[in-house]
């Protein structure tokens, strides 16, 4: 029997990938964070490497002939489908998909980790179903606890279901009662597995020190970025991310490399997958091309090419979270081999426990497997989709009954008084916020929103009242400087609005939405002493950097009229008719006509 090896690809690089990746990438954003550049460098990881990710799974599938005869219908069928009905979903405004590929995304995280540590197992022959099910205990109840108590999955997944009409799932899943029950849960299933461990220890059995390590730096990670990196959401969410694409990256390419030296690759993938320098760049450089159609959607693209592409990157996500269910198996024999786990003749995976040793590469599925496939997959999105499609019979009524359930959950309450919001029955949607605020004064999110309601029953300085306290909760969310602005302004306290949005673009640098209404403001300000037409040329050119298509021509009509403010009439028709073309593109036929306004009146000015 061949001797028995510790690592997954070599002693450093998983020292470097694998487990200590959590190390060096927590100090990477520690120090990008010191240097004011966690920012740039959490969209680079969100943006590129998030959906960059894929493409290493995809050039698994599709390099590798065995394991594609093995799938040939699910990879030939799924990826067009799942596609396809993006494209569709999208176009209606039905954001099933998204939420499911949400969640499916925490599974796929907390999986990855679990199939390591099952891995390092496996190199010491440790294939206890018992073992294997404390280890994935283990990792779903310490990945839901810290998700479902971390600040922004908790609103992410508010959002995200509140789009698919589907918001009382959120409050019954993020409910104070099963907060308590996954922290029972983390803790007891910890202490049982570390007894248990300790017990096969002093048994003799030989218990992987990489797999501790691996699962104490991957959920001290994910503590981190979930929980103690909250407060800061893009950046939180851009560790964890960083540190689980990093461990697939390398992963799959090991791996690849292994299979192309046994010439089980296609000729493609035998020319990609070389130990050469050069081989491992041009693998960097495809990934950072195929997640730059996510950063391009979102930034250079115009808002219709933008729009289309969007939901053509959510099918690839689901794709990704879907064949990577199946095509790291390893029970089959070339998993194991290439994994360097071929002396071990099982392998355990929970719940089904240990299974003999077979080839599964030779059992060629049909198209049966693919009907059972597409009805596993319909099967939550058609539900998911009749709750969404049917919202406005369930939605409030269920909203309604979770208050109920949870009369003093201040999130029940708030989620049913943004319902009443969304339904313009204000004085309801006041009571119910007045109920959230009394459950929790420091909640800035309960605050804010009872402002809005006050604000559109004419109750002005309540709702203002209501606005500071959610400044002195150490809000992270530009609306709320933005509307206390706005309603200063309303109110003709025109310093004080400046001061607030100013305070706001140091807070929230590069929000165009601020950027902006600063630019309108030093251009139309009833105080003329508070005019600054070159303040808000500076203000317009920054905000033209950071707007999407969709909002760059109100931007160039701010730019212009601070042109038009100096007496530059020229510059200001050419900023007007730059936006009147953008607008034409975006079919928007009522900005179109007030721009065409404008450029009148600067056309005329320029001929005087």
């Amino acid at each position: 029997m061949p001797a028995r090896q510790s690592w997954i690809i070599s002693p450093t690089y998983d020292a470097l990938f694998l487990i200590g990746s959590a190390f060096w990438v927590g100090g990477a954003f520690l120090i990008a964070q010191a240097l004011g550049c966690a920012h740039g460098l959490a969209i680079f990881v969100l943006y590129v490497m998030a959906t960059g990710h894929h493409l290493p799974g995809f050039l698994r599938i599709y390099t590798d002939p065995e394991l594609f005869r093995q799938y040939r219908w699910r990879f030939l069928f799924f990826p067009p489908f799942i596609v396809g009905l993006a494209i569709v979903l999208a176009a209606f405004d039905l954001h099933v998909l998204t939420i499911v590929t949400f969640i499916w995304g925490l599974w796929h995280g907390m999986m990855q980790v679990y199939g390591f540590a099952r891995i390092y197992d496996a190199k010491q022959g440790e294939i206890s179903p018992l073992t294997a099910r404390l280890d994935w205990s283990l990792c779903v109840s310490w990945f839901l606890l810290l998700s479902f108590g971390s600040t922004f999955f908790a609103d992410d997944f508010r959002t995200r279901t509140a789009d698919a009409g589907t918001s009382y799932i959120a409050e019954l899943l993020l409910s104070p009662v099963l907060l308590g029950m996954l922290i029972s849960a983390a803790v007891t299933i910890s202490l049982v597995h570390i007894a248990y461990s300790l017990w096969a220890w002093w048994c003799g059995r030989r218990i992987s020190i990489l797999k501790f390590l691996l699962l104490g730096s991957s959920i001290g990670l994910f503590c981190v970025s979930y929980r103690l990196l909250a407060h800061d959401k893009l950046v939180g969410l851009a560790t964890w991310e960083a540190f689980h694409d990093i461990q697939y990256y390398a992963i799959v390419w090991a791996y690849n490399r292994r299979s192309s030296e046994r010439r089980q690759l296609s000729a493609v993938g035998r020319m990609m997958f070389q130990s050469r320098p050069l081989h491992v760049v041009l693998y960097l450089a495809l990934i950072a091309l195929y997640g730059g159609l996510d950063f391009g959607s979102r930034t250079f693209l115009d808002s219709a090419t933008g729009e289309t592409l969007r939901p053509v990157l959510v099918a690839s996500a689901f794709l990704h979270f879907y064949f990577d269910g199946f095509i790291w198996k390893i029970r089959r024999v070339n998993v194991r081999r290439d994994l360097n786990i071929e002396a071990h003749p099982a392998v355990s995976v929970p719940p089904h426990g240990i299974k003999k040793d077979t080839n599964e590469a030779h059992v060629q599925l049909g198209f049966g497997d693919l009907l059972k496939q597409v009805a596993l997959i319909s099967f939550p999105i058609v539900v998911l989709l009749g709750l969404e499609v049917d919202r406005a019979t369930w939605e409030r009524p269920a909203s309604e009954f979770a208050v109920t359930l949870f009369p003093n959950s201040t999130e029940t309450h708030r989620n049913l008084a943004r319902l009443y919001e969304r339904d313009r029955v204000w004085d309801y949607a006041v009571r119910e916020y007045q109920r959230a605020v009394e459950l929790d004064p420091k909640s800035w999110r309960a605050q804010f929103g009872l402002g809005v309601a006050l604000v559109q029953v004419g109750q002005l300085p309540s709702a203002r009242q209501c606005f500071l306290a959610a400044l002195e909760a150490d809000s992270a969310s530009v609306d709320v400087d933005f509307n206390l602005a706005m309603l200063d302004w309303q109110t003709q306290q025109y310093k004080e609005s400046l001061r607030l949005l100013r305070s706001a673009d140091a807070k929230f640098p590069g929000n165009p939405r601020v950027l902006t209404t600063l630019a309108t403001f030093l251009t139309t300000c009833p105080e003329r002493n508070l005019r600054d037409p070159r303040a808000a040329l500076e203000f317009g050119e920054r905000a033209l950097m950071f707007a999407d298509q969709s909002h760059q021509p109100e931007v160039l009509d701010a730019i212009a009229a601070a042109y038009a403010l100096q007496g530059e009439f020229k510059s200001a028709t050419a900023a007007i008719e730059k936006g009147i073309t953008i607008a034409q593109k975006q079919h928007n036929a009522r900005r179109v006509q007030a721009l065409t306004r404008m450029l009148s009146l600067y056309q005329n000015a320029l001929k005087q």
